[in-house]
């Protein structure tokens, strides 16, 4: 216990960063000591540091160090921790009661004040999630976000006020003062319609107060005015009356843009995706019918009255958090629902055994993270369609790259495990994975019980030292790749290496699973077996590149189950030769 007390006397010597940096060495350079102890008090210094920040207004800082003791705390209650090490509580007067809290709470309010209200809604969400009963009770900071909201609406930021009330309200604290609050924001920026939406909501929430009738009564009469404007600019007999209606921009303009914007943004998204609120696989059109009845829609409709307001910028932000979508990377294990087990049923209904539970609780997980849409190979694909595997083979990397979150379930991995065990799990022998992991550019983790790997409740898991480490012990898989990889010829024969040892359900898939790799685009045919997928695809790389030495016969014995391979060699190498090449090649 001595050790841990030295940080402490140094850290009380205002040498906070050493105090930290030493408690984190003795964790790590001294195995035998109390891991558990030394935790508690590396939690309660980078708390301690928060704080002092956030009474200095400094936020970001604050939230580094509150999500620092976030990170090192991994459990909800602290009573029984509080008894067992009294040691601190009678030397230091420490409250460890209260510390994960304080932690949480005090993290929801550095981001919140930072401006980063989505991750201050997430980090409630957690709090929320894996808090006991006890600390739930003095969770408010859906408080602290309407509070926010009334200074916001009294200096006539109405963007910012509607952002925090919708945030208060989004976290199921939704009084009648919170919607009226809302209306008259929303009334400030002339979104009418969400504004008689919140009026009316006021009305149902508190029917015999006069405020909802009045809120109601001065939109409706807001709309009328401003209707009755555009009629006279529209028949004014003077040009220059004429030109002020060319200001502003008719519904059927705006949502001809909208419509636009919509299409190049899901271009690039898989056709099917389910929609994690309800349960429900959608499909292109369902998905903007849903965007269009959506309050998201009706503000932007609203807000684009002025050709000044018609920001494609804004319009693209607002489609484009409309449409984020959450990828599942897993290991098929025994029966996977395919498309037509779950079509037009609800995921959340069905019977939750093997691959329906692991459905279930991957859109769950997905919407309490915020997403509304959700996208796994084994049931958003239909299957016996060649076209369409054809098409998603082809697409599936660029898809990858564009899910909002990845999230990577381990099945094989426990929810006490220890650092290594990601190494070891049978996620990272399949084939498919290595572009599942290397084309997002956010991944999370899961362990069995869907808690997240070794308590790391960080956005993004490839900000993880640790865990990056772990992944390129694994995979030999160069670090700089694993967090910004780019596709292309490049290393060619390191890109082989990469999945040489790998297995797939389906041989050919050996190959297919380097194509978003490599950047190339080739049939798909089931049936052809591995050595001439594989080969096709070595012609290719080798006709496109120049680099011959993907053709390392060290590498392509070690596929499993191939065989040997001189002719698609020769084939290769042929191509190559029989191409146009600049000079430099030969040089």
């Amino acid at each position: 216990m001595n050790y841990p007390i030295d940080a402490i006397a140094i850290f009380n010597a205002n040498q906070h960063d050493e105090a930290i940096l030493l408690i984190q060495e003795l964790a790590t350079a001294r195995p035998n000591l109390n891991s558990l102890a030394c935790g508690i008090v590396e939690a309660y210094l980078h708390v301690q540091v928060g704080m002092n920040a956030l009474d200095d207004t400094r936020y970001n800082e604050a939230a580094v160090h509150f999500t620092a003791g976030v990170n090192t705390i991994g459990f909800s209650s602290m009573s029984a921790i509080h008894s067992q090490y009294d040691v601190f509580v009678v030397l230091f007067w420490w409250d460890l009661k209260s510390l994960w809290r304080t932690a949480h709470q005090n993290l929801c309010h550095a981001l919140l004040r930072a401006g980063r209200l989505p991750e201050a809604i997430e980090a409630y969400r957690d709090t929320m999630n894996t808090a006991d009963e006890a600390t739930k009770a003095h969770c408010l900071d859906c408080v602290l976000y309407a509070a926010d909201g009334d200074d916001a609406l009294a200096a006539g930021n109405y963007d910012r006020a509607i952002e925090l009330y919708s945030a208060a309200i989004e976290l199921n604290f939704a009084t009648d003062t919170i919607f009226a609050n809302r209306s008259k924001a929303r009334s400030g920026k002339m979104l009418w319609d969400n504004a008689l939406l919140d009026a009316e909501k006021v009305i149902e929430l508190n029917p015999s107060s006069y405020f909802g009738y009045q809120l109601k009564h001065a939109v409706l009469h807001a709309i009328v005015v401003f209707k009755i404007m555009l009629s006279k600019l529209e028949n004014a007999s003077d040009t220059q009356t004429q030109s002020l209606r060319q200001q502003y921009v008719s519904p059927s303009e705006v949502e001809e843009v909208i419509e636009k914007i919509i299409k190049a943004q899901l271009d690039d998204v898989p056709h099917r995706l389910i929609n994690t609120s309800t349960g429900r696989l959608c499909d292109r059109g369902v998905q903007i019918n849903a965007f269009r009845t959506s309050a998201e829609y009706k503000e932007l409709l609203s807000s684009t009255m002025k050709h000044a307001d018609l920001q494609m910028e804004r319009i693209q932000d607002v489609v484009a958090m409309y449409f984020r979508y959450v990828m599942l990377s897993h290991r098929w294990e025994g029966t996977e629902p395919s498309l037509h087990d779950i079509r037009g049923k609800e995921v959340y209904e069905l019977n939750s055994v093997g691959g329906i539970q692991k459905l279930q609780s991957f859109c769950k997980t997905a919407r309490d993270k915020g997403y509304r849409w959700a996208w796994i190979d084994t049931c958003c694909i239909d299957q016996t369609n060649n076209v369409e595997v054809q098409q998603s083979v082809n697409s599936m990397f660029i898809w990858y790259c564009h899910f909002a979150l990845t999230i990577i379930y381990l099945l094989d991995v426990s929810h006490s495990s220890q650092p290594g065990a990601l190494a070891s799990s049978a996620w990272n022998t399949r084939g498919w994975t290595v572009q599942e992991f290397l084309a997002p550019k956010f991944v999370l983790f899961y362990q069995k019980n869907w808690s997240l790997y070794l308590g790391d409740r960080s956005h993004n898991h490839k900000d993880s030292l640790a865990i990056m480490q772990e992944m390129g012990d694994a995979t030999g898989i160069d670090p700089q790749a694993l967090v910004a990889f780019r596709p292309g010829m490049r290393d060619a024969r390191e890109k082989f290496q990469w999945v040489s040892a790998r297995v797939t359900t389906w041989q050919e898939d050996i190959a297919y699973s380097l194509f978003g790799i490599f950047g190339v685009n080739l049939p798909v045919i089931y049936g052809e077996k591995k050595q001439k997928a594989l080969g096709r695809l070595l012609q290719e790389v080798v006709a496109q590149s120049g680099d011959i030495s993907a053709l390392d016969w060290h590498i392509l014995q070690s596929f499993p189950y191939i065989e040997p391979l001189p002719r698609m060699c020769q084939k290769a190498v042929e191509s190559w030769l029989a191409s146009p090449r600049p000079y430099h090649y030969f040089m």
